[in-house]
């Protein structure tokens, strides 16, 4: 995109675009490390246009390795981390001609070693056709995967960014790294074709962001949820910006999932600083903006449409599934997202999560955002994510809780969960830790989740709760058994009670009696009452239970049993609230 890339030319050769500890660079600096990088860099030959992979922390040497390898005639590829396995990876996955560092381990040139050179050009094209970068997605769902972008996807992107909310002479200080699109956009290209700089470093912690922006005089913020969220609950917050800290700082960008209200309503509380959401992927780019915590609603970007799969008759896909029009996606055709939402009768839309954020739990639909923001709203709970993975017949899949959450107890979630949902959705594997195991741009590998429950049966679809056996049912579907077997080391029997371990009264009601029932009577809904309700005899680690479900026809009630052997545990009755017609 050639009048893109001379908007960057036509800047001052003096004026400051990175800011660093040890002074400003300006773009004379840039461009001169960007033309000795093209120098260093092989031609491109009679196989044609090749990658390079970029792998720099420092933003002003990521900026001059893009220019520098797009001079040369190269496509860039952006990995989604540094990591030595990342980069073999990679180097397996397609041919490289090098790959591009500032001191990384499996860089093959060290850009810090590469003499500048003056550059002659008066201007400087790119065709808005031609391959610009790949990008590598950061592996929260799975591997990552490849999107490529032209030139006129990725830098009119940056161009409509930096028009749309003036980057003009801003200081940008990012958190987000910039190998994932959002932190190169906003806070590389984006402020560097607007006229504005940007800090070379990236902080992720609260004090080291308060430190830079009070040093930097930064006056704009790009940050992901967790970095922001992590900053308003930092106990020197207030004293820092009465110490001048961050005091600079005007407006914050956020992106890579859903801000949680309380944060940007915090934001504003104690700095009165201007938050904007920015919703989009690697795969889009960028769809929409709004006001944290003001508008729910989300404004397209310009040049972006958005429509449904069922305004557009498309029956295969779920009728919620937003669709696309953008000129930052390579396809003039409708693209489909992995989101889905509604699209008001104004233009703007509404986002309700992902496709692969809806998972079916036997048989019925449940929403991993919708547990995860009910989970992390609840009091003493920082972080949290949820995995749906395969489980056996009759459940097919189940949920797996990973929480960061010192002192709030699983029985506790559950009871709260059970308000809202259905007993069948609730999580039966819980992990508690000190932190989630996050990339710095928030984002959480599925690789890394999967990890964490590794060597509890994970492997083979194991209940660490309780595993059913068996299932038999009469012929008229209104009575049911179940066989179920307890562990030995499931998490209820921890301090209930020390010495003499017994299944609690909660657990047997709701993750025995309740989640088979909600399998074999699915138009039961909410519980509203029970009653009769008996715990006669103890149950024990190892405990081989019958269950007893019977239904009368019609009815809103069921009877259970709980037996081990011939010896009844519990037994009660059930009321719900019947599924409407």
């Amino acid at each position: 995109m050639t009048s893109a890339v001379l908007e960057l030319l036509r800047l001052p050769r003096e004026t400051p675009v990175a800011l660093g500890r040890d002074g400003d660079v300006t773009a004379r600096d840039l461009l001169a490390l960007a033309e000795g990088l093209a120098h260093a860099l092989p031609a491109v030959g009679d196989e044609g246009v090749q990658d390079v992979a970029i792998v720099c922390a420092d933003r002003y040497h990521l900026a001059a390795a893009l220019l520098g390898v797009w001079l040369a005639g190269h496509r860039v590829a952006l990995p989604a981390n540094d990591r030595l396995e990342t980069l073999q990876a990679l180097r397996e996955r397609t041919p490289l001609v090098a790959v591009v560092g500032d001191g990384q381990a499996g860089a093959d040139i060290d850009l810090r070693g590469i003499p500048p050179r003056q550059s002659q050009r008066e201007s400087l094209g790119f065709s808005a056709a031609k391959p610009a970068v790949c990008l590598y997605t950061s592996g929260t769902t799975g591997l990552p995967q490849p999107h490529a972008k032209t030139f006129g996807q990725l830098l009119g992107e940056a161009q409509v960014l930096g028009t749309l909310f003036d980057f003009h002479n801003r200081r940008v200080l990012a958190t987000v790294p910039s190998h994932h699109i959002y932190g190169l956009l906003a806070g590389v290209l984006a402020p560097l074709m607007a006229g504005g700089s940007f800090v070379r470093e990236t902080p992720l912690h609260p004090a080291q962001i308060m430190d830079a922006a009070g040093f930097f005089q930064a006056d704009t913020l790009v940050a992901a949820p967790a970095n922001l969220k992590a900053l308003v609950c930092w106990p020197h917050v207030r004293q820092a910006r009465d110490g001048h800290e961050g005091a600079s700082l005007r407006t914050v960008f956020s992106s890579g999932a859903a801000l949680p209200a309380d944060v940007a309503t915090q934001l504003q509380a104690l700095w009165n600083l201007s938050v904007t959401e920015l919703l989009g992927s690697t795969e889009t780019g960028a769809m929409g903006h709004r006001k944290a915590p003001q508008s729910s609603a989300w404004t397209p970007l310009p040049g972006v449409v958005l429509s449904t799969a069922q305004a557009l008759e498309m029956p295969d896909l779920d009728p919620k599934q937003l669709l696309l029009r953008s000129p930052f996606v390579a396809l003039d055709d409708w693209y489909v997202t992995n989101d889905i939402g509604q699209v008001c009768p104004d233009g703007k839309f509404q986002h309700h999560g992902r496709v692969d954020h809806v998972v079916k739990v036997g048989g019925r639909r449940v929403h991993l955002v919708a547990l995860e923001n009910r989970i992390r709203n609840l009091p003493g709970v920082h972080d949290v994510a949820m995995l749906a993975l395969p489980a056996p017949p009759p459940r097919d899949v189940e949920l797996a809780c990973v929480l960061v959450a010192p002192g709030v107890s699983v029985d506790r979630i559950r009871a709260s969960l059970l308000q809202v949902f259905d007993p069948v959705a609730l999580p039966r594997r819980w992990r508690f830790v000190t932190a989630l195991p996050r990339e710095p741009n928030g984002k959480l590998p599925r690789a890394r989740l999967l990890a964490l429950f590794e060597g509890d049966g994970l492997e083979h679809g194991m209940d660490v709760a309780c595993e059913t056996r068996a299932c038999s049912s009469a012929a008229d579907g209104s009575n049911h058994c179940f066989t179920i077997a307890v562990p030995s080391d499931a998490w209820f029997f921890e301090g209930h009670f020390e010495g003499d371990p017994l299944m609690p009264g909660v657990v047997q009601v709701n993750d025995l009696v309740l989640e088979h029932a909600a399998l074999v009577f699915p138009d039961l809904l909410h519980l509203q009452q029970v009653s009769r309700l008996k715990f006669k005899h103890p149950i024990r680690p190892a405990d081989v239970l019958t269950l007893r479900l019977c239904r009368t026809q019609e009815a809103q009630s069921l009877s259970f049993a709980l037996h081990v052997g011939e010896v009844e545990c519990s037994s009660g009755v059930l009321e719900f609230a019947r599924s409407p017609a």
